[in-house]
């Protein structure tokens, strides 16, 4: 089972409903991805979703899009969604996906 599979689960379970979060990797600057995805996990998120910069901000909403463009190309984005990266490597048992 997926940590996602499991937290949905866990949390049907316990009759609640899940906070999904997300950021675009990199933005507003690289070195905060990793400290802003803690944030949130102590906020009291239970899945994070981190956006990759992509070359195509039309295919998003504006919202989306904005932070998107702003950080394209940006290598910070791929290295920190990746679940081996060492700059993401503080555990957490908060899911997320990229």
């Amino acid at each position: 089972m997926s940590k996602i599979t499991a937290t949905f689960a866990a949390l049907k379970a316990a009759n609640k409903t899940a906070l999904i979060t997300f950021i675009t990797a990199g933005d507003p600057a690289p070195e905060l991805t990793v400290p802003l995805m803690h944030a949130q996990v102590a906020g009291g998120a239970d899945i994070l979703e981190l956006g990759v910069p992509f070359s195509d901000p039309m295919a998003e909403s504006p919202s989306s899009s904005a932070p998107a463009s702003a950080r394209w190309p940006s290598a910070s984005a791929s290295t920190t969604c990746s679940p081996t990266s060492p700059s993401s490597a503080k555990p957490t048992s908060t899911p997320r996906w990229c």
